[in-house]
């Protein structure tokens, strides 16, 4: 694939939007490339689970082409962006979205598995309407005379809110955009993805994710000798034009000091530069989040 050849010129992070289908082989041609060894991170978006429509982000196939293990490997270089699921533990979800189903196959002839997910576009209508009928009812209680009929007055009267419906939160920011969470997943020793770290959008807060079974706090685990993030540019450069000679020392990366946020392992002194330095690395990486919160509004997802 031409383009991965153009990424090594260029960068050590991937971002991938693809259908799902389509992951496994790009892994395969970034393994048959060396570019699976530690030295690249992929990331890629998953808006929601549903085979049919979005693709399944595996890295098996059956074994039909041989080459299952081959992906197995490639894909520990492989993180996952996706939604939570954690709202779909909640019973009064769980009960909705099951009549939707219901309600899908009878009168659509479009049947849903237990493992497929309820399109997030059918829901955010439900919630849209859910909101705004809480907010017109509000405007009625109080007695304001605001007119329903209104709607820049109505919509402003959602911003800057969070509303629990169906057991899920939803964030509506001081602009009148909605602003989603997001959990970065990456697969565990058997290949499964596994959440490590979380994003809350109302708090802004990213923090690891713990294994539910101890309590413990998931660390990342990085597919090279190292056992390290990959430096954001090569020592000497992405075409190795940057090293002088005798010059073979190491170099402070973003990279690394993302390895100690995200594993919790950091420590420093209130006020340092490292600190500070911290601080602004959290901020990336939650403008980074924020880069798909922006990606499922223009979807409408």
């Amino acid at each position: 694939m031409h383009y991965l050849e153009e990424i090594k010129s260029v960068a050590r992070v991937v971002l991938i939007i693809a259908h799902g289908s389509r992951i496994r082989s790009i892994m395969l041609a970034a393994s048959d490339m060396q570019m699976t060894n530690g030295d690249y991170v992929y990331f890629a978006f998953e808006p929601f689970q549903n085979p049919q429509v979005v693709g399944n982000m595996t890295w098996r196939s059956g074994n039909l082409d041989g080459r299952d293990e081959d992906a197995r490997m490639a894909f520990r270089s492989l993180f996952k962006i996706s939604p939570p699921v954690r709202y779909e533990e909640n019973p009064e979800y769980r009960n909705f979205t099951q009549a939707i189903k219901q309600l899908t196959n009878e009168k659509y002839g479009y049947p849903l598995s237990d493992q497929e997910e309820v399109s997030p576009s059918a829901m955010a209508y439900y919630f849209a309407t859910s909101i705004y009928g809480q907010v017109v009812s509000e405007m009625a209680k109080s007695g304001s005379g605001g007119d329903p009929h209104d709607g820049a007055a109505v919509s402003r009267l959602m911003w800057n809110r969070t509303y629990t419906i169906l057991g899920q939160e939803i964030f509506i920011n001081v602009s009148g955009d909605r602003e989603s969470d997001w959990v970065l997943s990456q697969p565990d020793v058997n290949g499964n993805f596994k959440p490590i770290m979380e994003y809350s959008a109302r708090q802004r807060i990213l923090q690891p994710s713990r294994d539910p079974l101890d309590n413990s706090i998931r660390q990342i685990v990085w597919p090279n000798k190292r056992s390290s993030p990959p430096l954001n540019e090569p020592l000497c450069g992405y075409r190795g034009t940057k090293c002088v000679s005798g010059d073979g020392g190491g170099r402070n990366t973003v990279g690394g000091v993302v390895a100690d946020v995200l594993q919790g392992t950091a420590s420093w002194q209130q006020g340092s530069p490292i600190q500070n330095a911290l601080n602004s690395t959290v901020d990336l990486i939650q403008q980074f989040f924020s880069v798909f919160n922006q990606y499922r509004r223009i979807l409408h997802i």
